[in-house]
């Protein structure tokens, strides 16, 4: 639980269209020509913009409103379903504020007096509110110095709690009872401004201590404790579809977009990178097509997430109608932002290095992970055996080894030595005896780098015995230098 400090800064989005969008949004229908409403009690309780256009109004049956618009889509009202897309929003706002609260039903709070070290207060509403229309939910933002005021400012759309907005300021859209709102009604009181007029002692004998309570949160007179989110320690989401998919490209830009946009949030919001991560796309139970999508480097970004997705979504074969997507972080790691470096040089560098593992992320995602390749070394004294190959994209955090330094090693080895005419090499630097299981009696060699008369740099040996004597004066030729 957080109270009030010496000064806090509040901002609150409401969300009025919760109980419609909570299908809408998860569900990725367009509602922007459909005409949908939500029943509560078989009455539309809320209706989008083309059912009020075609003269659907809440209130009305669904007979009614069928009558009026054939072709309507309604849904029934479900409070856990709000509750969870509540959650879920709350979880993406993370990464603006430590201090996330929700406000029940329909509105979310975060602390922002500290966030105005990175943002100005102007950029972060418009960051705030721009996410949530991303993830499909209408939103409306106010700040205030207490979080039931940033509340009642963003659901009456006003600028600040003063005589001439309070005068203006209506109850239906307070957390004020309804049938409290009837009383005052019928006591000619209509507004904010004229309730906070009252004597708080005889609207306590009148209403109770709720409303009081209510209303000196909204001042300042009393302490307002909130209980911050705790996001999931693991990101694991799925996205159940009203109406089924067949293409791939709505796929694409429906849910997918809208599940890697969560995804991106929770990794800014716990400061980690995505290194691998797996899609599910179900018909049903017992048939569903699952990618398993990784990354050279952990990656945040939501066009990063989905890129390397879509290669693997062209090719893959899902079910003839999807249902619902999931999306699981399976694998992640510490988020360290590439630093770009004064001097154009050094910066090219970089986004040079990182275009390279863009470049392997895509040809994996499009060949497979074994496309890619990169030399591993092994614990081996033989040459032949002291490396292999491997995987790119495979997980080498515990046996990882730093490249060879050594400049008498060369980085390409012939598959099988082969004999070489030792007058047709000048010998440049050498022996190096190396020797492997000698107590399997092993063959010791000498090596050498020699330059060859046809000017290559090479790599060759000369078998010996363990007493440093040479079993022969052949050569073998083993590998070049680059």
């Amino acid at each position: 639980m957080h109270c009030i400090s010496a000064f806090m800064l509040w901002l609150a989005l409401h969300f009025p269209q919760l109980p419609l969008e909570a299908f809408t949004a998860s569900s990725y229908i367009a509602g922007g020509q459909t005409a949908q409403i939500v029943l509560a009690q078989n009455r539309v309780h809320l209706a989008n913009a083309a059912a009020i256009s075609a003269g659907i109004v809440p209130g009305c049956s669904l007979a009614t409103a069928h009558s009026i618009e054939p072709s309507l889509e309604h849904f029934r009202r479900d409070p856990n379903r709000e509750a969870t897309e509540l959650q879920k929003l709350a979880e993406s706002l993370y990464c603006f504020s430590s201090l996330v609260s929700l406000a029940p039903p329909d509105s979310i709070v975060l602390e922002i007096h500290g966030s105005l070290k990175l943002y100005t207060q102007a950029d972060l509403l418009i960051a705030t509110k721009e996410l949530c229309q991303k993830l499909g939910f209408t939103c409306l933002v106010g700040t205030a110095t207490t979080a039931t005021a940033a509340i009642t400012l963003a659901r009456s759309q006003s600028r600040q709690l003063n005589d001439v907005a309070l005068s203006h300021c209506g109850l239906e859209h307070q957390h004020i009872k309804h049938q409290v709102i009837e009383q005052l009604a019928n006591m000619g009181l209509h507004t904010l401004g004229a309730l906070l007029s009252l004597p708080r002692g005889e609207v306590a004998q009148r209403f109770g201590k709720e409303l009081v309570f209510y209303l000196d949160k909204l001042e300042g007179k009393r302490r307002e404790p909130r209980k911050a989110i705790q996001p999931a320690e693991t990101f694991e989401r799925k996205l159940h579809l009203l109406q089924p998919i067949a293409n791939k490209q709505h796929l694409f830009e429906g849910p997918m977009s809208k599940l890697s946009l969560e995804l991106q949030q929770w990794l800014i919001g716990h400061q980690l990178g995505c290194e691998k991560l797996t899609w599910r796309f179900v018909e049903h139970s017992t048939n569903a097509s699952t990618l398993h999508v990784r990354f050279t480097q952990g990656k945040q970004h939501q066009l990063e997430l989905l890129s390397v997705s879509q290669l693997q979504l062209d090719q893959a074969t899902l079910p003839a109608d999807v249902l619902s997507v999931e999306l699981k972080l399976i694998s992640s790691t510490p988020w360290s932002a590439q630093s770009k470096d004064f001097f154009s040089a050094t910066q090219d560098a970089n986004s040079s290095g990182q275009n390279i593992g863009e470049l392997v992320d895509a040809l994996s995602a499009r060949l497979g992970p074994q496309a890619c390749q990169q030399i591993h070394d092994d614990s081996q004294h033989t040459p032949e055996h002291a490396w292999r190959f491997q995987a790119v994209l495979q997980p080498t955090r515990s046996t990882t080894v730093k490249p060879h330094t050594q400049a008498s090693r060369p980085l390409w080895l012939l598959p099988r030595p082969h004999p070489v005419n030792a007058a047709e090499l000048q010998l440049l630097q050498g022996p190096e005896r190396i020797q492997s299981e000698w107590w399997l009696n092993s063959e010791a060699r000498d090596y050498y780098i020699a330059q060859h008369s046809s000017g290559a740099l090479c790599w060759v040996y000369c078998p010996c015995t363990i007493f440093n004597e040479p079993q022969s004066h052949e050569f073998y030729l083993h590998g070049y230098f680059a």
